[in-house]
């Protein structure tokens, strides 16, 4: 069973998630984020992570804050 958790402010993103093929194992997982932040990503096969998971993605609001985040440390990135 393929699970996807997302930790942000509650309704600011969107998830599909489809088969590719109907006796395919892949699946295709898509997120819209609505609002800019920092994302929590865990996604989950039978209840166990998959390899990287959790992910930490940073959607910036402007080309400058952008900047910013590729210069800093990722582990600092969460106090912005």
């Amino acid at each position: 069973m393929l699970q996807f958790y997302c930790f942000v402010v509650a309704g600011a993103f969107r998830v599909e998630m489809k088969r590719c093929q109907p006796k395919d194992r892949t699946v295709l997982c898509c997120y819209n984020p609505t609002q800019c932040g920092l994302y929590t990503i865990n996604v989950k096969w039978s209840g166990v992570d998959i390899p990287a998971s959790p992910f930490h993605v940073h959607i910036c609001q402007s080309d400058s804050e952008l900047e910013r985040c590729q210069r800093t440390d990722p582990a600092d990135i969460a106090s912005y």
